[in-house]
């Protein structure tokens, strides 16, 4: 039999022929040290991080890329997950694939052989490429891990931040891996902790009285063995809940029916609207008042869920979309969960998955408690707050810089605060949408590393007047 190189070497010209992993990593070094001029190391050494990002998901991982090709080499990335379980992606993401265009880019922090087409076609050729659709999820993941190594970032795993404080010169986190607690001290702090880190689970109230094996959250646990032969039901209308139904359909439920308090689905994609380099990039410039109009309109809009997402779930038999069916009640029976819904309907359950999405909240972080407090919230701004829900919460959003900084509620508290930053969807009113999701990756990214570095050199500055006299004597 043939070996696998004796059957590469025999290939026809035309062939073609992945390069490997291997090679593409050679590659990326290669090009990285192409644009890596002046690589001075700028930051002074001591027993202090230059920064540590929290969070070692794709905006985690992006952001401590990017930080090191400018030439700040002290950073380290914290993740309470274990390796390989950063984010949502082999976690409680349950989509098939990524809602995003396969061209997307960012992790690979602008060098042109780490982006995922070039991880992509490196192991299965480019014309494989060209009939990939959209991207697996559990393969970005993958592709995540490659560029961690690649990029030699360093991330301690189960790591979890239990308390955060500065005094506007140095971080001091401390965490708990292990069992065993620490103390690490930072020159800056990136919070980058995802859609579900800042706030956790929005949650109906009436599941406060329901039995706790009776329902999860989309972000929680779900137990896929135990589904078969089950009745499930599924709350929301986004993508996770659809996400959600269709497992429980694979899994062989017995019965799944979604529960839709709107009468009809929403058809209307709010993001296309803000999706350019210019909102993207300099959502900043515009007056507060605008900002927070914008954001108070996008984040009152629901999101529609993708068609394919949707023909996952309606190809089963045993599956029912319910609208108009918000639940009004819900309680233990002696059949399960019972619901009872506007529609009329009262039907048992063995679970109920709620599909609603996460709140953003930053008082309900409790690391986050000796800083919340000195934070800027935009009901102190000039604007109109609407009297809505949706209105009162993000009147309740802190206030960053156009870097992603925060800013304090007085002077005093700015200069406490201002070596922290906020990377996710709490600053949606501050810089607009280039700081939640892929799709404004690359420019989020580009903001937070510029306001990082800014200010690290900010703290150096006479010491930056001291070393050039000591350089420049003859």
């Amino acid at each position: 039999m043939a070996t696998p190189s004796e059957l590469l070497s025999a290939a026809p010209p035309d062939a073609e022929v992945p390069i490997g992993l291997d090679a593409l990593r050679r590659e990326v070094l290669a090009q990285r040290r192409l644009i890596a001029y002046p690589e001075t190391v700028w930051t002074p050494e001591d027993d202090r991080w230059d920064a540590v990002v929290i969070g070692g998901g794709q905006a985690g991982l992006t952001t401590a890329a990017k930080l090191t090709h400018e030439g700040v080499r002290r950073v380290l990335v914290l993740d309470r997950g274990p390796a390989g379980r950063e984010g949502p992606w082999v976690t409680w993401a349950r989509m098939e694939t990524l809602r995003t265009a396969k061209d997307l880019h960012g992790p690979d922090a602008g060098i042109p052989g780490a982006t995922f087409r070039s991880w992509y076609a490196a192991q299965h050729g480019e014309q494989a490429w060209e009939r990939l659709g959209l991207i697996p999820r559990e393969m970005w993941q993958t592709y995540l891990l490659w560029v961690r190594e690649t990029f030699g970032i360093e991330v301690r795993n189960g790591c979890e931040v239990t308390a955060l404080d500065t005094d506007g010169s140095t971080a001091t986190l401390r965490v708990v891996a292990g069992g065993t607690e620490e103390v690490l001290r930072a020159r800056a702090v990136v919070v980058a902790t995802g859609t579900d880190g800042f706030g956790g689970p929005q949650l109906p109230p009436f599941v406060a009285d329901l039995p706790r094996h009776r329902w999860i959250h989309s972000s929680g646990h779900l137990d896929v063995a135990a589904l078969a032969g089950s009745r499930v039901a599924v709350l929301g209308a986004g993508a996770s809940a659809f996400d959600n139904a269709a497992v429980a359909l694979e899994a062989g439920a017995e019965r799944v029916v979604q529960l839709v308090r709107r009468p009809a689905l929403p058809t209307v994609n709010a993001a296309r609207a803000v999706e350019s380099r210019g909102v993207y990039r300099h959502f900043a410039a515009l007056p507060e008042r605008v900002r927070f109009e914008l954001a108070h309109r996008f984040l009152s809009l629901p999101m529609p869920p993708p068609d394919h997402s949707v023909a996952r779930c309606t190809r089963f038999e045993q599956y029912e979309l319910r609208l108009g069916a918000a639940v009004v009640g819900a309680r233990e029976g002696a059949d399960g969960l019972e619901l009872r819904t506007a529609d009329g309907a009262v039907e048992s359950f063995d679970l109920l998955v709620v599909a609603t999405g996460f709140a953003v909240d930053v008082d309900a972080v409790p690391w986050l408690a000796p800083v919340a407090g000195d934070m800027a919230r935009w009901v102190s701004r000039d604007v109109a707050i609407p009297t809505d829900p949706m209105g009162a919460a993000l009147a309740r959003y802190p206030v960053l810089d156009a870097t992603m900084r925060v800013v304090g509620r007085d002077a005093a508290a700015s200069e406490r605060l201002r070596n922290l930053y906020l990377f996710g969807p709490v600053g949606w009113p501050s810089v607009g949408p280039q700081c939640t999701g892929i799709n404004s990756l690359p420019i989020g990214s580009d903001t937070v590393v510029r306001g990082v570095c800014a200010g690290l050199l900010a703290d150096q500055a006479e010491r930056l007047l001291e070393d050039f006299d000591r350089a420049t004597k003859g």
